[in-house]
């Protein structure tokens, strides 16, 4: 018997950095990816358009009998979370508290740095979810948008222009007070080490979504919940909303595989 599915959705290639661990890490579990290409990138998207794109994807998963939804986007998190967990009978996390969560730790000086998308630093979610663990916390916050469309299309292979678009971003943030960043943005893990070097190596750099383990680890001790047979993720899909060759080479190059790839419409 097949077990059931965990969905993991994002805008485009970010939620892939997320599904790779995962897939490490439960080696017994299957994935089904949604990237919504159609509709990426989500950042300057209104919160109204925002909100429907991830109850389509919520629907998607339900209708293909998942067990847990991962919003593996910063901006879907922000926007559409508690909207969605209020509206679904599924276990549903995002990507926002776990990051938080590892700053709050691992900051010394308590100034923290947050990369984010237009959307996402507008509606600082992550400025108020570090106010609630310690309000003495200096944040700062910094859109960097044109990242997303930069990875999408794999331009980060090109040194001159990620050089480039590294000074367009970060240089005024060097004048700042800060030893630690967060990566608000799940694409944003495809740039983290040029970004570790643009700062000289001496920021600790938090990936919003590496303490989803945890959580999950949580909810599959559920005795059915939990996949007994092994499958080593060969039952693995994507899907995607719109066809788009660099996205097949990044997922290639992400998941260190050719899982199969399905275009759908939501």
């Amino acid at each position: 018997m097949i077990g059931r599915p965990i969905g993991v959705f994002d805008s485009g290639v970010g939620g892939l950095n997320i599904t790779i661990e995962l897939m490490n890490n439960f080696p017994n579990e299957y994935f089904y990816y949604l990237g919504d290409l159609k509709n990426c990138p989500y950042g300057n998207k209104t919160k109204s358009q925002i909100i429907q794109y991830t109850k389509n994807a919520v629907e998607f998963f339900i209708k293909n009998n998942a067990k847990i939804i991962i919003i593996a986007c910063n901006t879907a998190t922000a926007a559409a979370l508690d909207i969605v967990k209020n509206n679904y009978d599924i276990p549903i996390l995002g990507v926002i508290k776990s990051g938080v969560k590892d700053a709050s730790i691992i900051s010394k000086t308590k100034r923290i740095l947050i990369l984010g998308t237009n959307f996402t630093i507008k509606s600082k979610i992550y400025e108020n979810e570090l106010k609630k663990i310690d309000e003495s916390m200096i944040i700062y916050s910094k859109a960097c948008q044109p990242f997303v469309d930069f990875i999408e299309n794999k331009e980060y292979i090109n040194k001159n222009k990620l050089n480039k678009i590294l000074f367009d971003e970060l240089e005024e943030t060097k004048k700042l007070d800060f030893d630690t960043i967060i990566l608000g943005c799940t694409h944003f893990k495809i740039l983290k080490n040029a970004i570790e070097n643009y700062y000289g190596g001496n920021k600790k750099i938090i990936f919003s979504g590496d303490g989803l383990i945890s959580e999950i680890k949580d909810i599959l001790k559920i005795d059915t919940m939990n996949n007994k047979n092994f499958f080593n993720n060969s039952k693995s899909k994507i899907f995607v909303t719109k066809e788009n060759n660099n996205f097949k080479n990044i997922a290639s190059d992400i998941l260190h595989k050719n899982l199969e790839i399905n275009k759908i419409d939501l």
